[in-house]
């Protein structure tokens, strides 16, 4: 813990079990009167976080969707974190800033020219830790798009035949041809 607590003689107006706490207020206390009481700040997590188009065109907007949670021990759950600040990097530079709903859901919309480390970030409050996550995204032209559709149709097609051989295959074999 990072406070120290000493006992000391009860006045007439304090209650015999009183306590005073010889340290300065830190991030994880909270002041009382004349006694700091120490604070666990909850931890918390960006989860589901999902990019719309993980290979978007230049210029096409991409919605980026995740949830804040924070963790309960008592519960031992992941709770929605309701209506906090959320912000989204970009290269290390804040492009947007919203607000997480009643389940603690955030969505922003952007676009991307190249590639770029995307990191969503929540500063924290005093009650809840701060976290961040960091994905890479690349932006690429329309050309390199069609490209790789063509080569993943072509790969569909293959394997759809692969499949329909394997199939004839057996059905030969079970009818005796």
């Amino acid at each position: 813990m990072p406070c120290e607590f000493n006992k000391h003689s009860a006045t007439s107006t304090e209650s015999t079990k009183a306590t005073e706490i010889k340290t300065k207020e830190t991030k994880n206390s909270k002041k009382f009167g004349a006694y700091l009481i120490p604070v666990m700040r909850r931890k918390t997590r960006i989860a589901g976080l999902h990019f719309s188009d993980a290979r978007p065109v230049v210029g096409e907007k991409v919605r980026i969707v995740g949830y804040l949670q924070w963790y309960d021990e008592e519960t031992m759950r992941w709770v929605p974190a309701e209506h906090k600040k959320v912000k989204l990097l970009v290269d290390g530079v804040e492009v947007a800033e919203t607000t997480t709903n009643t389940f603690g859901e955030f969505t922003f919309e952007v676009s991307f020219t190249g590639e770029h480390e995307v990191e969503v970030v929540f500063e924290g409050t005093p009650l809840l830790e701060g976290c961040s996550v960091k994905k890479r995204v690349v932006a690429m032209s329309e050309d390199s798009r069609k490209r790789l559709m063509r080569l993943v149709r072509i790969f569909a097609i293959l394997i759809a035949l692969i499949l329909l051989s394997i199939l004839l295959v057996a059905l030969f074999e079970v009818r005796g041809w």
